[in-house]
Parts: C-alpha cells; structure tokens; sequence
C-alpha cells in the first residue's frame, strides 16, 4: 500500500499503527465504494472458504467413518450456512456440485424428514454422510 503512504500522514496521536490509520480512511469511504469493495473482493473469498470448510469436514477420516467427531463439525459447519443468509451461495454450490447433499437437502428442506433422535441439522449431516459412505 505505498501509494497511500501511510507513514507520511500526520495524525494527533503519533502512536497510531498504520493499521489504525488504514481503518480511518477506509471508514471515510462512501458506503457504495466500500460495498463494491466487499462483494468484489471479500465476499467471493468467504464463500468459497466456508465451501472448501465443509468439502475439507465431509471428506475427513472421521466422516468417511461416520463417527460423532464427523457430524458433530459437519452439522456446525452446515448449521453456520443454513441459517444465515450471507451463506446461501454456498448451500447452491453444495447443491451444483453435490448431489448426495442436493437429495438430502432437498429431502430436509421440503419434508419433514429427520432421524428421530436428531435435529435437522445433525440429521442432514448424517444423512449426507450416509449417502456418501455407507
């Protein structure tokens, strides 16, 4: 960022870190410049992270063995994307690119389907699990 140059610019408070100085301009940016900035830039990145997430937990060793420590993360993941909407791309490209996850979100979605003893969420993970390796 040396076009900005961020240690020439004088502040009141000399101790200021360059970081803080950053923030300073970027919350003086308008509002439409900073959301162009965030869905251009940011938002492309956290999508694809939480995607890699929830790829990187299903195809583990302890979901491949249909363990407790398996669900348990993939249902937290998925519960992280299933109820903010911020996510839904992400739960589209589980859909496009998954089809185990489409059959048992699209079953979990529309039905009332679940296991007995388990919320939706956790009933969702096993069943994909399920699908995937038993």
């Amino acid at each position: 960022m040396d076009f900005l140059n961020l240690t020439s610019i004088k502040f009141l408070g000399s101790n200021i870190n360059d970081n803080d100085k950053l923030s300073v301009f970027i919350h003086k940016l308008p509002n439409e410049l900073k959301d162009y900035i965030f869905y251009t830039y940011v938002y492309p990145d956290m999508i694809y992270i939480r995607y890699k997430e929830i790829i990187y937990q299903v195809e583990s060793d302890y979901c491949k063995k249909l363990s407790i420590e398996g669900y348990t993360k993939l249902s937290e993941l998925l519960k992280s994307i299933l109820f903010d909407k911020t996510f839904r791309p992400v739960i589209q490209k589980l859909c496009d690119n998954h089809s185990e996850f489409k059959i048992s979100y699209d079953s979990h979605r529309l039905g009332n389907k679940g296991f007995v003893n388990f919320n939706r969420i956790t009933s969702l993970a096993l069943s994909w699990m399920f699908y995937l390796y038993h």
